[in-house]
């Protein structure tokens, strides 16, 4: 035992290692995942216990792998069994894959057919989960009803039964396809060599299994309407049946952790609420022997297998251990001869219980029966927790269950199976497994209400009382079906009784009622009430009972007659659903039809549809379920796809003549054309068409669309049975048309060279296609079609007999079958001329099947006799026998001598023989005697079992009944640990003595630690106190000394250069390491002086670029030259001075023109705009757009006019119009010439009529800019004059020269502002500030420079005096400026705006209403 702990202990702590987990880590995040929120009914792993809704959940459970492709009926018989064991789990297989899908249907089942496929046909039953789609070229899932509603159906079946199903994702093993169908897979896409064990690690597999896991999860249950991840019924997902990776032998790769930890977490990602478990054997990875004083076996323990069940427990998305056990697949001894077992149950337990997490034991059987019901007992023991410490199991799943299957009980083909039905073979080992599973379910009941069910009658409406007992919380309410009952009104709780009062009840609608027991903790019990009316009288309906094919030859409607009595037909249910009416069925006053499109919805066995009657009792109608498809046919010729692939299937006998078959384009589809040749050598020529054995006992006959040839030739239809007898009939060929002909199977009679016989319709397996003679031809060719089997008479609804007369022939004595449909009805009685037969004497009962005994046949004289069938539900049926050659008549009467031909013992029956002169004989039955048994009785003890032993005086049979140990009955002391000494509780047996104790470990110190940290130059120091027993003890620690960094700085032209030292931890800093100030080191450079300027020298230094100047020269002033020019005509004389060092320049001494002409200018612009290549200066829209240029006012002998500076040559005017004019016209000047301000540019009248046309009204704006170069715009305005001459100043006023304005300047520099702000305000001087009002005079303008939106500027005038409190004023002119743009506000502009009162203003700004701007200037010019 204590070894056994060390070397557990030893391995979890090396796989921890490996890990490179802490075990306390893996605790910790253990712990985490018991505090998450599980949805209702979803069992989760806490500590080594499993946990449901807040309570235990230990369990006795099995296995049954047929559940999800067996028949619902089948399903249904194996939940009712494993309810009636006290089963609680059961696990199944979730997967079901198959190779590559076919076009071809498997003609004994309907089913597709499969290539390359990993266990035999793939399919089973027609059923398959996950094929291979060539065209999509990967695995496909079928989610359809031949799929995984298979499983759903089996999910939403455990629900009702409140059980749980463990579900895997695949098998290891080749049954069900499992991990050897994904490597054939992967040969479809070209992937060849692997291996199984390459499942693991190939990430083509990975990816496909990962893709099968996220589609089954996300699957919708057809029957439940959740998701699979989200169904109660699961109680967790397993990712392989029985892994193994032997090509890793030891685990030296760890491929199977790996993909264990890589797969759980994946599933974990996608439901994070269900468990996960691996599924392996629990094989260990020990050294070989390492347990070889244990056990003589080494196999399941030293990683032969690569598993190692210690590493993958650590696995933290593993929730629980599954180990199996097979010892005499695995060499293992059980427990009379040796250890093994006991030492399996025990290394397991304690390993899980080391991690902390739960273990089951997933499967285990053993074959010889005579050992089986001892070992399972003892293993039982272990597995419950009554032998070794700290080794209890949660839950065990034997191998393995099964029940009836379509009537046949399922066979027992690996010797394991304990049968789910009472009172079959194995009944004593089913009796061991139930009071088991009941002890385990014990451990789980903490709060608990009695009784569980009752009835109510509304009629007699009295109170219903329930007893409560809580272990766990207290009483907190009750519940119905999800509302919460509302407490003395509709109950009332007193001393653990619940009343539950018939006023509440009585207004209840007729149904079953599931309460729940709300408590504050632990599990809320539940009881049902069944509430009734007996005042009202039953509905009924006719028949209960149906059957149906879903064949679509044969599938029909069928009619029901309902008699609703006083209550009201609300509609039909299956599996808790409404069917649609109108759709699935349809209500004809009180017929009810249900419709054949819902039929064939079905599947086939057994459904219960349920009529629900409001106010009154529904009714159940079974309807039994078939399916024929495919198996009513014997060739359609729809399935071939050529001659050759029809050869496949037919082989011509070898003793005819040679004859032809082909496929032909007949009867409205694919047919068989029949070449024959009846004449020499052999004189008749056919093929045979062997078929799977088929009962078509059912069945009327044969049907066949045939094209003669109109030779009078014969065609032969020949059937074969499995007697090995061949019958057939014959069909002239005297017809040329085609047409249907269909043939009873009483027209199939023996041929001439067999001994006669009569057809066995029950299992044919072959049919044959003969030419024969009898015409005028011995060659022809006709075409055959649709070979099927027919049934003219409608299907009863009622049992009934499938046969209905017999002869019996005195001479050949044999006893009669006959066969039954009972459409779940039994038999009652049979009698004959109102005398009752009697049951295994004078018939025999066996399912469908009742035989008709010679000893009774033997009693009948010549003649015909009625056997009258009385079944259960109140129908009968008839049954003729013919009676010939009978040894029964008058002129002899029988008598008989009595021998006893077996006597009779305990158990058996035995028989005496009646035999009469004639040679007449029957036997009749002596009873069995039965036991007479003796009883020796021992009393229970403490610790074991006591019995009461029957035994058979007669014949030494014996039983024994166990008298269950009584328990110790435990008195308790204990001393509690402390910090450093251990406890103990000690329990002592009050009725034996016995006791035992259990160490408490001392708890060890829990040290609380409080740090005085250290710095640079002082230590600190750490206490630590335990806060149980205030122990405590103080650790120093060292000053931790400065780190210094350092920095050096060099010395410049006038400072000392020095190196800092600073400490990165507290600051200190201190210099060192001086080095002295090099001095500055200058170049030199004269500036001359010039008129204006001084001159002077510049010593800039060649090290830091200082700068100084000295030995200044005074400026030596112009040296001015005089020009006289005299006046002209039209301009003005003057004198020009003119440096003759500089070029500097001034005139004076002007000279009014000799005759001056008359001129009109009319100003458009006048300030400085700027622009460069391709640019435009100003853009001035026309009048008729608000803007200030009229084309109106140029006259015929005008001109534009501009002065400017840049390219004289490039300079141009652009006129745009979107008012039928040119879009985009450039014009460039008529006359360029020099100017006072620099240059001017003259645009004729014709110049500009010439390129743009006479409609200048259409002229929307007009622009001026430059092609090359850039422009500085000073003046542009139009000059009307009679008299043009000269160049110069002709664009400005009529008074040379142009007056320069003069500028009042209030900012420069650079000042932003965003929407809605303002870049400055100025405060005026009355308040204070440098604006002075008086400065805005006539004629003058507000001017600002700007950059990024031209046109959101604005100027704003505040007033606190008076004024207008917030005025903002819109520019009266803006274009592009020296750096950007530049908006103007005329004096005119501002009056209109606030008024001539400016002593009113306060304050001024600019701002902007929209966009954002950068001021760079303000001025107001005069």
């Amino acid at each position: 035992m204590l070894l056994s702990r060390v070397i557990t202990s030893v391995a979890v702590a090396a796989a921890m290692l490996i890990n490179a987990l802490p075990f306390t880590t893996l605790a910790a995040d253990k712990n985490t995942a018991e505090t998450l929120s599980y949805p209702e009914g979803f069992v989760y792993a806490n500590g080594t216990k499993f946990m449901c809704d807040g309570s235990p959940y230990y369990y006795g459970g099995t296995n049954c792998y047929y559940l999800t492709f067996k028949s619902k009926n089948s399903v249904d018989n194996v939940f009712e069994d494993a309810e009636n064991m006290g089963l609680k789990v059961i696990r199944v297989w979730g997967n079901l894959d198959v190779g590559v899908k076919t076009d071809k249907i498997n003609p004994e089942n309907g089913a597709p057919v499969f290539t390359n496929n990993n266990d035999g046909p793939g399919e089973k039953d027609g059923i398959y989960f996950q094929y291979f789609d060539k065209q999509k070229n990967r695995p496909v899932v079928n989610e359809g009803a031949d799929g995984i509603q298979k499983l759903d159906y089996a999910i939403a079946q455990a629900e009702k039964h409140d059980m749980k199903l463990l579900i895997t994702f695949t098998n290891y093993w080749d049954a069900f396809g499992g991990m050897g169908q994904y490597v054939d897979w992967a040969e479809e896409i070209g992937i060849t060599g692997l291996k199984k064990d390459d499942f693991y690690t190939n990430k083509q597999l990975k990816t496909w299994y990962k893709d099968y896991i996220k589609t089954l999860l996300n699957h919708e249950n057809v029957y439940t309407g959740r998701k699979l991840k989200d169904e109660p019924g699961v109680f967790a997902w397993e990712l392989s049946n029985e892994p193994r990776c032997n090509s890793d032998a030891q685990c030296k790769n760890d491929i199977l952790y790996n993909w264990a930890k890589e797969m759980s977490e994946y599933v974990k990602s996608i439901d994070p609420y269900h468990m996960v478990a691996l599924g392996d054997e629990g094989f260990f990875n020990k050294p070989y022997g390492y347990y070889n004083d244990y056990t003589t076996s080494n196999y399941a323990f030293y990683g032969a297998e690569g598993v190692d069940f210690e590493k993958l427990m650590t696995i933290d998305t593993l929730d629980f251990g599954t180990p199996h056990l097979y010892l005499d697949q695995w060499g293992m001894k059980h427990t009379g001869s040796g250890q093994d077992d006991l030492l399996w149950f025990r290394i397991h337990g304690e390993t899980c219980a080391d991690l902390n997490k739960p273990v089951i034991l997933e499967e285990f059987g053993l074959t010889n029966r005579s050992i089986r019901d001892s070992e399972y007992e003892q293993w039982f023991e272990v597995l419950e927790g009554n032998v070794y410490d700290n080794v209890e199991y949660a839950g065990t799943n034997y191998w393995m269950i099964a029940s009836y299957v379509d009537g046949t009980l399922y066979p027992d083909y690996d010797q394991y199976t304990v049968y789910g039905p009472e009172g079959l073979e194995t009944e004593t080992t089913r009796q061991l497994i139930m009071k088991h599973a009941e002890k385990m379910s014990k451990k789980n009941i903490v709060n608990t209400v009695n009784p569980s069910s009752a009835s109510f009658d509304r009629s007699t409406p009295n109170d219903l009382k329930f007893t409560t007992s809580f272990k766990m919380g207290s009483f907190s309410g009750l519940e119905c079906n999800g509302t919460k009952l509302v407490s003395g009104t509709d109950y009332i709780f007193n001393n653990g009784v619940i009343t539950l009062k018939g006023s509440y009840l009585a207004k209840q609608e007729l149904s079953k009622y599931t309460f729940k027991v709300l408590a504050t903790a632990g599990n809320s019990p539940k009881f049902t009430v069944v509430v009734s009316d007996s005042s009202i009288p039953k509905p009924e309906i006719s028949p209960k009972f149906a059957t149906t094919d879903i064949n679509p030859r044969v599938c029909k409607d069928i009619t029901i007659k309902m008699d609703t009595k006083t209550s009201e037909f609300r509609g039909i249910m299956l599996d808790g659903k409404y069917l649609n009416n109108g759709t699935d069925y349809t209500v004809s006053g009180s017929t009810v039809t249900i419709k054949k499109s819902f039929i064939k919805t079905l599947s086939t066995g057994t459904a219960s549809l349920v009529f629900d009657f409001y106010e009154g009792e529904d009714c159940e109608f079974t309807l039994t379920v078939a399916d024929t498809t495919g198996l009513d046919e014997f060739d359609t010729f729809e399935s071939y796809s050529s001659d050759s692939d029809l050869w496949k299937s037919y082989s011509s006998n070898p003793n005819g003549n040679k004859m032809g078959l082909a496929l032909a384009n007949k009867n409205e589809s694919q047919a068989l054309a029949f070449t024959y040749d009846i004449g020499s050598p052999n004189g008749y020529c056919g093929v045979n068409h062997p078929i799977a054995k088929r009962d078509m006992s059912s069945f009327t006959g044969v049907q066949l669309w045939v094209e003669g040839d109109g030779s009078g030739n014969s065609l032969t239809l020949q059937l074969r049975d499995a007697n090995n007898k061949y019958f057939e009939t014959q069909i002239k060929l005297d017809f040329t048309s085609g047409k249907t002909i269909k043939i009873p199977f009483s027209e199939f009679k023996a041929p001439s060279w067999q001994s006669g016989g009569s057809l066995d319709t029950t299992s044919i397996d072959q049919f044959s296609l003969y030419g024969g003679d009898g015409g005028n031809t011995t060659k022809g060719t006709i075409y055959i079609d649709d070979i099927i089997i027919y049934n003219n008479e409608e299907v009863l609804n009622v049992p009934h007999l499938t046969e209905n007369s017999a002869t019996f022939d005195g001479n050949n004595p044999e006893s009669i079958l006959t066969k039954l449909i009972l459409f779940g009805a039994s038999i009652d009685s049979i009698k004959c001329a109102n005398q009752k037969l009697t049951a295994n004497v004078d018939y025999s009962w066996n399912g469908s099947q009742v035989m008709i005994n010679t000893s009774y046949l033997n009693t009948l004289k010549n003649g015909t006799y009625n056997l009258v069938y009385n079944f259960s539900d109140g129908n009968s049926d008839t049954f003729t026998v013919t009676v010939v050659n009978s040894k029964v008549g008058s002129e002899h009467n029988h008598s008989y001598v009595g021998k006893i031909t077996k006597n009779a013992t305990c158990t058996q029956d035995g028989e005496k023989l009646y035999t009469c002169s004639c040679g007449n004989s029957y036997s009749e039955k002596i009873p069995a005697t039965g036991h007479k048994m003796t009883t020796e009785k021992a009393d229970a003890t403490c610790t074991t079992d006591g019995y009461i032993k029957h035994t058979c005086s007669v014949c030494d049979y014996n039983y024994s009944e166990t008298i269950s140990a009584t328990g110790h009955k435990m008195t308790t002391e204990k001393v509690d640990a402390t910090c450093t000494k251990d406890g103990y509780v000690k329990e002592t047996c009050s009725a034996c003595g016995h006791s035992y104790s259990k160490i408490i470990a001392a708890t060890g110190h829990n040290y609380v630690a409080t740090s005085e940290k250290p710095n640079c130059t002082t230590g600190g120091r750490t206490t630590y106190v335990c806060t149980k027993c205030g122990d405590s003890y103080t650790e120093t620690i060292p000053a931790s000394g400065h780190k210094y960094e350092t920095k050096v700085t060099a010395p410049t032209c006038t400072t000392d250069g020095y190196t800092t030292h600073v400490c990165k931890v507290c600051g200190d800093s201190y210099k060192d390491s001086y080095v002295k100030a090099a001095g500055h080191s200058y170049d030199s450079k004269v500036t001359a002086p010039t008129c204006t300027t001084d001159g002077y020298t510049t010593h800039v230094c060649k090290v830091c670029g200082y700068t100084h100047t000295d030995s200044y020269v005074k400026a030596a002033g112009h040296k001015y030259t005089d020009e006289v020019v005299a006046p002209t005509e039209t301009e003005k004389g003057y004198t020009i001075h003119t440096c003759t060092v500089c070029g500097d320049s001034y005139k004076d001494n002007y000279v009014e023109p000799t005759k001056p002409g008359k001129q009109e200018s009319i100003e458009y612009f006048k300030g400085l705009a700027t622009c460069g290549t391709w640019g435009q200066a100003i853009y001035l829209d026309a009048a008729k757009n608000g803007g200030k240029v009229n084309p109106a006012d140029f006259k015929k002998d005008g001109y534009l006019y501009a002065e400017f500076e840049g390219n004289k040559d490039e300079v141009e005017i652009i006129l745009q119009s979107w008012s039928g004019g040119s879009n985009w016209l450039r014009i460039q000047p008529t006359e360029t010439g020099k100017c006072d301000s620099g240059y001017y540019a003259k645009w004729s009248y014709n110049t500009i009529t010439s390129a743009y046309g006479n409609n200048l009204m259409s002229i929307d704006k007009l622009l001026v800019g430059i092609r090359n170069g850039n422009l500085t715009l000073k003046l542009f305005s139009y000059v009307n004059s009679d008299s043009i001459g000269g160049s110069g100043n002709q664009g400005g006023s009529t008074t040379d020269p142009t007056p320069v304005p003069t500028y009042k300047e209030y900012f420069n520099g650079s000042a932003s502002c965003g929407a809605w702000g303002q870049a400055i305000g100025l405060t005026t001087t009355k308040n204070g500030g440098s604006f002075n009002v008086s400065d805005i005079e006539k004629d003058g303008y507000f001017y600002a420079e700007y950059t990024e939106s031209e046109k959101s500027i604005e100027l704003i005038l505040q007033s606190w005096s008076g004024g207008a409190g917030w005025l903002r004023i819109q520019p009266t002119e803006t274009g592009k400026g020296p750096n950007g743009y530049y908006a103007k506000w005329s004096y005119d502009s501002i009056v209109a705006a606030y008024g001539n009162n400016f002593s009113t203003i306060d304050k001024i700004y600019i701002g902007t209403s929209n966009s954002s701007i950068c001021l760079n200037k303000l001025q107001y010019a005069k």
